[in-house]
């Protein structure tokens, strides 16, 4: 947009939609939890299956962000409800509070390296989705590629290191035998790490 070319004028924050809802249902007095679903792909579809399992335990659950609709057509969930929001690096970046109950960072392979400038910069945008969790949270990262075991290394580090009660953390790897379900296929086994 034409506006947003030479950046917000001094003094007005620059957030993504994600973080105004957030405030928005704090606002509201909506005690609602946020899931946070960053990754290079699998994003889109495991954000929806995550909100259509929730809405199908019978909770109130919306899905949106970067897979649409946009995070502030959602509507206001009850203390019990749940957002699911896939969320890019792009929105990541430019957080300011929006603090995930449940962050899953999926997987990164080489995407936005012309804003990012390397996967170093990629990796670090993505772990963004952890930057505000406490004690009681959850975060989950899939152990396919390399930078996200760092990442998990890094994040079990920090949460030992920094103060913070340290947060759940689960890593996700392929199980060493594929399931016969379809050729090649492979699916996730959850470990959790303390």
């Amino acid at each position: 947009h034409p506006l947003a070319g030479g950046g917000p004028p001094a003094g007005i924050p620059s957030l993504p939609d994600t973080e105004r809802l957030f405030q928005a249902v704090a606002g509201a007095g909506s005690q609602a939890r946020f899931v946070g679903i960053p990754g290079t792909t699998g994003n889109y579809t495991t954000t929806a299956l995550l909100a259509h399992a929730l809405a199908g335990a019978g909770m109130a659950a919306a899905a949106g962000a970067n897979l649409g609709p946009a995070a502030l057509s959602l509507p206001l969930l009850p203390d019990n409800g749940v957002y699911v929001l896939e969320m890019s690096s792009y929105m990541l970046e430019r957080l300011a509070t929006l603090r995930f109950d449940v962050a899953a960072m999926l997987n990164l392979s080489v995407d936005h390296l012309d804003r990012h400038g390397d996967m170093d910069g990629y990796a670090m945008a993505k772990r963004a989705v952890f930057d505000r969790q406490r004690g009681g949270d959850l975060a989950v990262i899939g152990m396919d590629d390399a930078m996200s075991r760092d990442m998990h290394a890094q994040l079990v580090v920090a949460t030992k290191t920094d103060g913070r009660n340290p947060i759940d953390c689960a890593a996700v790897t392929p199980p060493p035998v594929p399931l016969p379900q379809g050729e090649g296929e492979e699916f996730p086994h959850i470990v959790t790490i303390s």
